[in-house]
């Protein structure tokens, strides 16, 4: 059975004839005795102790035997001549666990510089490991992985009852090279109009690549600056420096563009201008109606009546119509000027 261990060393016994032939059976029963008083049974069942046989030292018989246990003896009778061994089955079947622990620097299941693995285990004879197909070793100190690749490091581990543990594989990734400097989607420069600009950057080992970016010409890093996820709008004037960092942790040159756009136009500023005026007066009439519709609570006061339908309050309406003919001015004054204004840049270009 999968449980089966010889108890001692296996004993060979053969008999020849006058003529040198080896004899393989008898005609009367040979008694086989084992003494195993010097071994150590703590391990072992007791009461499966047998004396087995075998003529090619794989496949093994179980022969009638009769155990002694007092005297520390095994005895059975055959009648022939083969390899004898003592078996019984163990008490611990349980095979050890081996765990490897890896240290270095870098993150994400990636290291950027040499690795040490420790294999740990509690209950273990000896570990056996082996790196990227190289020969079998008895693990003894810490191994050294360095190298830029992914290697594969296998290890298992037997106890002292011979339960061999199942072959374990780690996979140490280590990148030595950073990502490649990040690359805008549109040259900086002198540009006519707004840009929407795209980074990317690559990687030869590891696959994921942040990119960090600052737009106000600060150095970029990974803790202060904007994570990049979609585009960057630029509409004025800016400087956008930008680095990439792999999972590894290995980081990027510096990328920096200054893109320059050209600056308002004076017709432009005052529509920006007349446009942020009319948003403000809106907002101050939107809060002024929802004042004067909100009922106010007071301590020890009687709640009033509910209005009827015939009777609603006015909501400041003569105060919003005059404001809107004075925003109405403002826009035909702005118009007349923008016009003068255009019409003085003309003659002055004549």
């Amino acid at each position: 059975g999968i449980n089966l261990r010889s108890v001692g060393s296996i004993i060979e016994a053969t008999a020849k004839d006058a003529l040198g032939n080896l004899i393989t059976g008898f005609q009367k029963l040979l008694t086989i005795t084992v003494n195993f008083g010097s071994l150590n049974l703590s391990n072992f069942k007791t009461n499966t102790i047998k004396i087995y046989s075998s003529s090619d030292g794989a496949t093994w018989t179980p022969e009638t035997t009769t155990v002694d246990l007092s005297n520390k003896i095994a005895t059975a009778s055959v009648n022939h001549f083969t390899q004898f061994a003592l078996m019984a089955e163990r008490i611990d079947t349980t095979p050890p666990t081996t765990t490897a622990e890896l240290s270095g620097d870098g993150g994400n299941g990636w290291f950027r510089n040499t690795v040490m693995a420790t294999l740990k285990t509690a209950d273990a004879d000896y570990t056996l490991w082996q790196l990227d197909g190289s020969d079998w070793l008895q693990y003894t100190t810490p191994i050294t992985i360095s190298g830029e690749k992914d290697h594969d490091l296998k290890f298992y581990s037997v106890d002292n009852d011979g339960n061999v543990e199942n072959v374990k594989t780690q996979i140490v990734k280590i990148d030595l090279t950073p990502p490649s400097t990040p690359t805008p989607s549109a040259p900086g420069g002198n540009h006519p109009m707004s840009q929407n600009i795209t980074l990317t950057s690559t990687d030869a080992s590891s696959s994921a690549i942040k990119i960090y970016y600052t737009n106000d010409g600060t150095t970029p890093d990974q803790t202060k600056s904007t994570l990049f996820t979609v585009t960057i709008g630029v509409t004025s004037t800016t400087t956008i420096k930008a680095l990439a960092v792999d999972e590894a942790g290995n980081v990027s040159g510096v990328m920096t563009a200054t893109y320059t756009l050209p600056e308002p136009t004076p017709a432009k500023k005052i529509e920006e201008a007349k446009t942020e005026v009319l948003s403000k007066i809106t907002s101050f009439f939107n809060n002024k109606e929802t004042l004067a519709t909100e009922t106010p609570t007071v301590l020890g006061a009687v709640t009033p009546e509910p209005l009827t339908p015939n009777k609603e309050p006015e909501k400041a309406k003569p105060d919003f119509i005059i404001m809107l003919i004075i925003a109405l001015i403002a826009a035909i004054i702005s118009s007349v000027l923008i016009s003068k204004l255009l019409d003085k840049r003309k003659k002055s270009k004549l």
